[in-house]
């Protein structure tokens, strides 16, 4: 469905049910949450879709680049419009991808009269939560949960390599004492399950480390990408890039120099959150390698800040997530 733009507004059963609970509700504060790839901006977008042709007045509000990416894709839906709606005209206000709930709570404060739907991932938030955090939160907000858990975004073992990942990431911490890092992990343990219990709906999906003869296994990798349909209607490929990677970065651009590719800086992963791209692959040196091969606590809050990027990059790609190392990553 991926390769006509119409398969933004494909639903699952679990989406569509959320969906409809949503509109027959008259909760004035609606949460669509789940893990990366499991819907909730189609959902989000179909609800939009579905009040525009109601003639309700709706704002959207997203990161620009996600407005972007996502009013691209939709030219005649009107989005644009929505984004640049003010508050206390809207009688909707559709929010996704938020940086944080703090900010999702002064939506509330400042439309009062509308009803608003957001879609987030607690464990994406800039800020790390506890599930009581969490719960607190909504219940000051008087908000209601509808929880997605089908992922339809990325493959099952494209899915499941992420989540290894996603697994590290969660558990890095700024301390070096095991105590606290213990409390750090223990008090996050509840909303982490949220990932354990995600199904992968699409079978199949590609998974590559390469961790020697690099040149050699970027042209094979590349020549791989030849006998596979990509998506022409958007940037298939992402290349996110660590200056550090031993792979010099022109014979990397010319390896792609017949695709159209999206290349980020590894620190400039908050470019492509909420964003899908069919294969993703990432040029990692020795220091990237060893946080994801080793763990990463102790780090200090800027680097740790740095270090929760990597969940950003690995849960965009559908088809194909390929890292590239200087230093053994295999685990």
């Amino acid at each position: 469905q991926e390769l006509t733009e119409e398969w933004l507004y494909f639903l699952s059963d679990q989406q569509e049910s959320a969906l409809l609970r949503v509109m027959e509700a008259e909760d004035s504060l609606s949460l669509i949450t789940g893990g990366p790839g499991t819907g909730k901006t189609v959902v989000l977008l179909s609800a939009l879709r579905w009040l525009l042709d109601d003639n309700e007045r709706v704002a959207f509000r997203a990161p620009e680049h996600l407005v972007d990416w996502l009013d691209c894709q939709n030219p005649g839906l009107g989005l644009r419009a929505c984004a640049e709606r003010d508050l206390g005209d809207a009688s909707w206000v559709l929010v996704d991808d938020p940086d944080s709930l703090d900010n999702v709570g002064a939506l509330v404060d400042r439309a009062p009269m509308a009803r608003i739907l957001c879609a987030v991932d607690p464990l994406q938030v800039h800020r790390t939560l506890t599930e009581n955090e969490f719960g607190d939160w909504m219940k000051a907000h008087s908000g209601v949960e509808y929880r997605l858990q089908d992922c339809y975004r990325q493959k099952k073992n494209v899915g499941l390599q992420a989540s290894v990942v996603l697994r590290a990431v969660a558990d890095s911490a700024t301390h070096f004492k095991r105590k606290e890092i213990r409390k750090h992990q223990r008090a996050k343990a509840e909303l982490h399950k949220r990932y354990d219990q995600m199904k992968f709906i699409n079978p199949d999906g590609y998974v590559q480390v390469v961790q020697s003869q690099l040149r050699s296994g970027l042209r094979e990798e590349v020549k791989r990408l030849a006998h596979t349909q990509v998506w022409t209607w958007t940037e298939p490929v992402l290349v996110v890039w660590d200056p550090e990677c031993a792979l010099a970065e022109s014979t990397v651009r010319r390896a792609f120099s017949e695709y159209s590719i999206r290349w980020i800086l590894i620190d400039q992963a908050e470019q492509v959150k909420g964003l899908e791209f069919q294969h993703v692959f990432l040029f990692i040196g020795e220091t990237w390698s060893q946080r994801l091969n080793s763990g990463m606590v102790g780090l200090g809050r800027k680097q740790y800040a740095t270090t929760r990027l990597m969940r950003i990059p690995v849960t965009r790609a559908k088809d194909s997530l390929i890292f590239f190392c200087t230093s053994e990553a295999d685990s």
